[in-house]
């Protein structure tokens, strides 16, 4: 039995698809976003200072995320998740666009926002998929989407 037969459950399929997509983005926004810091604000304390504003979600709601996770439709807070970052982004970047400027403040808190919409989307998306597949295969689910996870933003460095 092939790792990719757990792909032939129907829901399970179409999350990893979408996790699959919204990582490849997040991975080329996580580089480019480093790389526009840097080139904004030619400092390396700033990109520094903007990737401790991208880690410090995942410490400060981690842990409430996962209730919300257990609390709310699961499918909804990841929907609702990867729009939110979606139209953030685009917002960034018309404001990037039209402005003459971009402070180091719209920077580091458009990191940390980022950062909180995937801390939130992550456990929804973990606790959503024993519903999806069969108890017998859950940990081949389980494994695949780590694995996804794990090994697309090393895809997503390569392609930015």
């Amino acid at each position: 039995m092939l790792a990719t037969d757990i792909l032939r459950h129907r829901g399970f399929k179409n999350l990893w698809l979408g996790q699959l997509i919204s990582q490849i983005g997040d991975s080329l926004y996580f580089v480019v976003f480093m790389f526009m810091v840097k080139k904004i604000t030619g400092n390396d304390a700033m990109v520094g200072l903007v990737g401790a504003c991208e880690t410090l979600p995942y410490v400060l709601f981690g842990p409430s995320a996962g209730v919300l996770a257990d609390k709310f439709d699961r499918k909804r807070i990841m929907w609702l998740s990867d729009i939110a970052s979606g139209t953030f982004l685009l917002s960034l970047g018309a404001l990037v666009f039209l402005a003459p400027t971009t402070p180091v403040w719209l920077l580091a808190s458009t990191a940390f926002v980022m950062s909180t919409l995937r801390a939130v989307f992550l456990p929804a998306k973990s606790a959503a998929i024993p519903a999806l597949v069969p108890a017998a295969e859950l940990l081949k689910a389980n494994s695949f989407s780590t694995a996804t996870q794990n090994m697309v933003p090393i895809i997503g460095l390569g392609l930015s």
